[in-house]
């Protein structure tokens, strides 16, 4: 349910800038009529290493420019595992990440209603679905390396966008399964492990046992 100042904010944030701009905010959590407050109470991360981890910005808070809808329409769709598993919201923030601007407001502008029907967000999750989640550690399923992916389809697309730096994290990701060398490059890199928003020890042997 958005607030009536949400779009006009937004706008205001992203300005008249020329190069690709994506604005994101927080949200309030809306549960039986009731607003229950911000659903993060901290500023979420918006760099490249911890979004690769986990996206925490829902894309109904996403407002961008022309600049940035042109650079994903001008390209092809990236892998079709990206956009099942990941979601279309967080292909754009990849892609607002490397190529250009992203904005994180932590007021919120928005009631994100929470109901027994939700499909995806935040619900409660019965014990059975969560130990069903757990074998993602043990069976290999095809959404197993969308880290991976994520970072070959963002070269492969966006090459020529990127800067150095975020060149070096992607190309880690793409090519960690080459060999072993490359294996530990990613596992042991100081920079990844500490801010990829998982136990660094568990993300090693992620990278090891070819689950990254």
């Amino acid at each position: 349910m958005w607030l009536p100042e949400k779009l006009q904010t937004a706008i205001e944030a992203i300005g008249r800038s020329d190069k690709p701009t994506l604005y994101s905010s927080n949200q309030f959590i809306y549960m039986d009529g009731v607003n229950k407050g911000d659903r993060h109470k901290e500023p979420q991360r918006i760099d490249l290493i911890s979004h690769l981890t986990k996206n925490t910005i829902a894309g109904c808070t996403f407002v961008f420019n022309k600049a940035l809808a042109r650079l994903i329409s001008n390209v092809e769709m990236p892998d079709r595992r990206i956009l099942r598993y990941r979601l279309h919201d967080s292909w754009l923030m990849y892609v607002g990440i490397v190529c250009g601007t992203v904005i994180y407001d932590q007021n919120s502008y928005m009631l994100y209603r929470i109901h027994e029907d939700n499909v995806v967000g935040v619900k409660k999750k019965p014990f059975y679905k969560r130990l069903k989640r757990l074998q993602r550690y043990f069976v290999k399923r095809d959404d197993a390396n969308l880290r991976m992916i994520t970072a070959q389809e963002l070269l492969r697309l966006y090459h020529n966008y990127i800067s150095e730096k975020d060149l070096m994290v992607l190309g880690l990701y793409a090519d960690y399964q080459k060999s072993w060398k490359q294996k530990r490059l990613l596992a042991f890199n100081n920079e990844i492990r500490a801010n990829c928003l998982e136990n660094p020890h568990l993300f090693a042997l992620k990278v090891l046992t070819n689950f990254v």
